[in-house]
This record gives structure tokens, sequence and C-alpha cells, in this order.
């Protein structure tokens, strides 16, 4: 496997094997290896997802939409919209073990 792009954030490294542009790639926490598929959901998932963080965690939310230039005043609908632009991508466990 030829590693194209590799990004490290907190212990968790992600890397796209080969050159073209699919969705599936490997992901390392630690020393395991897991592949999967990455998917880009909707702007109304999106939303989704930030209203319902917001509402476990305020604080840092708002931090978030702060710190990545998005606007937000604290309320749900606030978080919705933010949420809406951030691009969200869900990672599927990928069941065939010859990816990993």
């Amino acid at each position: 496997m030829t590693v194209v792009a590799q990004q490290e954030h907190r212990g968790v490294v992600v890397q796209r094997p080969g050159g073209c542009a699919e969705p599936k790639t490997v992901i390392q926490v630690g020393n395991r290896h897991s592949a999967v598929t990455a998917h880009f959901l909707a702007p109304d998932d999106g939303a989704e997802i930030m209203a319902g963080y917001a509402q476990r965690h305020p604080r840092t939310a708002q931090r978030l939409c702060t710190f990545m230039g998005l606007p937000s005043d604290g309320s749900e609908a606030g978080f919705r919209e933010a949420g809406g632009s951030i691009p969200f991508v869900r990672l599927d466990a990928d069941t065939d073990p010859r990816l990993a």
C-alpha cells in the first residue's frame, strides 16, 4: 500500500491508499489498523449532529463554532445552521479483511 495522504490528530492516523479519490481508507488508533469507507453526510444530518452535540456540550460547541469561524448565537437554531456548513464524514467499518 502506498500512502498518499496521512493525517495525525490526537493519536489517530488516517491513511488513503492509492492515488484515486475513492472513499476507502485505513485508520490507525494506536497500533490497530481498521479498513473503513468514508461517506460525507448531508447538511441536514450535520445540522442534527451539531444540535445534539451542543445540547450535551454547549460551551465546547460554542468554542468549536468560534474556532471554525462559524456564526452561532448559542441557540439550537444557530448550532443547526453551523452544523449544516460543517463537512461531517461518517466512517463505516469495512468487513473485507483484505482491506486492513
